[in-house]
């Protein structure tokens, strides 16, 4: 599985995808790529870059990047913002 945003790093877009796929195999309980696809596209899942979800052509809703704040350890929100 690609993941659809390439302004990611390797390593983030490579984690993102296979916490995308694991998250999505669960939820469909299955891995056929049609139920795969299915849940991809009616969920939101939490990675290592913030939320993703997809629409209907499997492109990524959010935002092209993530202001996160972290306090005592602790994340204390997210903000994004996309690209025009």
């Amino acid at each position: 599985m690609r993941c659809p945003d390439r302004r990611l790093s390797g390593l983030a877009r490579r984690d993102t995808a296979s916490q995308v796929f694991a998250q999505a195999a669960e939820n469909a309980k299955s891995l056929k790529l049609d139920d795969l696809m299915r849940s991809m596209r009616s969920s939101t899942f939490p990675t290592v870059v913030g939320y993703r979800s997809f629409g209907a052509k499997s492109d990524v809703k959010e935002p092209a990047f993530t202001f996160n704040e972290w306090k005592d350890g602790k994340s204390a929100g997210q903000r994004g913002a996309a690209f025009q």
